[in-house]
């Protein structure tokens, strides 16, 4: 469904290897839904797991979200992750919640 090339830099070598970030399309899983994700890793390393939630958009959210944690999680302390040349700050997706509103205010 959608990916992401980073570039990983090993600390001790310095040697460059991509990794993808891969984000599947949501299906079901019996009652609930499941968003596969995956990690080509540099030197040939690959990690899958899931995104699971009571529907397509909570899977999806929160495999984007498990995707930037395993990330982050398989490559601290080994070596620097970049994107577009510039340092990878591990997001994937912002989600903004505005506050409530005052209990006597109108929301259109």
């Amino acid at each position: 469904m959608a990916e992401r090339e980073l570039e990983f830099v090993e600390l001790t070598t310095g040697r460059a290897s991509s990794v993808r970030l891969v984000v599947g399309k949501p299906e079901r899983d019996g009652d609930d839904w499941i968003a596969p994700v995956a990690i080509d890793g540099p030197f040939g390393e690959h990690w899958e797991n899931g995104g699971h939630g009571v529907d397509s958009l909570q899977a999806l959210h929160l495999g984007l979200h498990l995707l930037s944690t395993m990330a982050a999680h398989r490559f601290r302390g080994r070596g620097t992750l970049t994107s577009r040349g510039g340092p990878w700050d591990g997001g994937l997706m912002t989600m903004v919640i505005p506050p409530a509103p005052d209990a006597g205010s109108h929301v259109p």
